[in-house]
């Protein structure tokens, strides 16, 4: 049969259908089409561009029959940039553009055309740097060729939930989402209109390296739309994490279903890069610019620190945190908003109990909260992360009640590891609080008290948070 005389009139007439079914998602530690709950740290860029060579990505049918392809083949660019502008939300804006070879039917969209750009925002509702949930919005702009099959004429808002699971260097990454699009049925017995996105991919890591393997799917929702509407691809990656901000993503795969936008084959390479925070400018303190506390002179009932105590085995029913030789231990590590000096809300009992330890213990004279960061980054990033997250938790423990004569803190940043090794068990180790006991008065000594103070950044008393 020869379908060129039905298919010309159309293809020449161009059709509003956006085919492509690997979206620009420009996700930090995702993969080309597979998004993340993972945001930009307030006020830092991250910069990506995905180059797809895509075999057969539009075929069309008529009268039921397979006619042929439409596009033959497809360099697709998709670049872009997301920023975050407030903690756990960003925003992003991706220009897909592409050059194409058409298939055998007069008319076939051919050479370069823009696609619809894309503007989209996300927000981390809960979890971690590693296990998260998170919504996205975006919208699709009229800016795209139809007759390239890159764009639909019409504005189409969607919305996604987005997730990932962290089991050891295991990843789950998994996403559900809408689409909007005005409904019709071209000429070529294809179905535009809304659809349901659904997305799922599993991520191994060691140290630089990731390995991923997902499924990519989009359904018509449509009444009339068939299995050619809808269509689904396979893809497997290779995520090398390069110094200074440099991430490179390798892969490819094959389109399951020959639905319209699943290309039979397709081989991609993505490049993102975050830049280093600035270099922080370094200027001569005076010695006394240095000193944690004023300096005690002779003072009868201040002894030298004690040697620490064996460790004490168990933790009571309820404690969160205990006097163990020079230290004040907590049972679990303090967590913090990602990249972030926002402490998580389930770490504010952590802290309320050291205040409840230094209440009980009235001759622990002055502690230091001593921040820790992993080597991830630069010693300048990881010493201003480290200064600014023992600050928070130095501003809560007075907000809870802690007098501010017995409190300071420092930063470490990258140079004191507990923990040797770039795997993620290590770094987990390297990050980490420590609240160390600098000061401690004589049991001879009659015990201090310490009157509560107003804080001093809201000029009310201190209370429980």
């Amino acid at each position: 049969m020869l379908f060129a005389p039905l298919l010309a009139p159309a293809l020449a007439a161009g059709l509003p259908l956006d085919v492509e079914l690997v979206r620009p998602t420009l996700a930090p530690d995702g993969t080309p089409g597979q998004d993340t709950p993972y945001t930009q740290p307030p006020g830092m860029p991250r910069f990506a561009a995905v180059i797809q060579a895509e075999q057969n990505p539009v075929v069309v049918y008529a009268a039921g029959d397979y006619a042929g392809a439409a596009v033959s083949s497809r360099t697709l660019v998709q670049a872009g940039a997301r920023w975050g502008p407030l903690p756990r939300m960003d925003i992003s804006l991706a220009v897909p553009f592409a050059w194409q070879e058409g298939g055998r039917f007069p008319g076939s969209a051919e050479g370069m055309a823009l696609g619809d750009i894309e503007l989209a925002a996300r927000y981390r509702l809960l979890g971690s740097d590693k296990s998260a949930l998170g919504v996205r919005v975006d919208l699709a702009m009229p800016t795209g060729d139809t007759s390239a099959w890159m764009g639909e004429g019409t504005f189409r808002p969607g919305a996604a939930v987005v997730g990932a699971l962290a089991v050891g260097r295991i990843t789950l990454l998994g996403e559900a989402g809408y689409r909007y699009g005005a409904a019709s049925v071209t000429d070529l017995e294809l179905v535009t209109g809304s659809s349901l996105v659904t997305n799922a991919a599993v991520r191994w890591s060691y140290e630089r390296l990731g390995i991923g393997f997902g499924y990519l799917g989009r359904v018509r929702l449509a009444p009339d739309a068939g299995p050619r509407d809808h269509a689904s691809a396979l893809l497997a990656s290779v995520q090398i994490k390069a110094p200074r901000g440099v991430v490179v993503d390798i892969g490819g795969g094959p389109g399951l279903g020959g639905g319209v936008g699943a290309s039979s084959l397709r081989a991609f390479l993505g490049v993102a890069w975050t830049p280093e925070p600035p270099r922080f400018a370094v200027r001569p303190v005076s010695p006394g610019a240095l000193t944690l506390a004023p300096p005690v002179e002779e003072v009868p009932d201040l002894v030298v620190r004690p040697p620490p105590a064996p460790p004490i085995d168990g933790w009571a029913e309820g404690e969160l945190a205990k006097v163990e030789g020079d230290r004040i231990v907590i049972r679990d590590p303090i967590r913090f908003v990602f990249a972030k000096d926002e402490v998580l809300p389930e770490s504010l009992p952590i802290l309320e109990d050291v205040a409840r330890v230094l209440a009980q213990n009235p001759r622990l004279a002055y502690i230091v909260v001593e921040g820790h960061a992993s080597e991830e980054g630069t010693f300048e990033y990881n010493y201003a992360l480290s200064t600014a997250r023992a600050r928070a938790i130095y501003r809560v423990l007075i907000e809870v009640g802690v007098h501010p004569d017995r409190v300071g803190y420092r930063a470490m940043g990258e140079v004191a590891p507990e923990s040797l090794g770039l795997d993620e068990v290590a770094l987990a180790a390297n990050r980490r609080v420590v609240f160390r006991i600098e000061h401690q008065l004589s049991s001879e000594a009659p015990p201090p008290v310490w009157p509560p103070v107003p804080v001093p950044w809201t000029g009310k008393l201190p209370g429980v948070r």
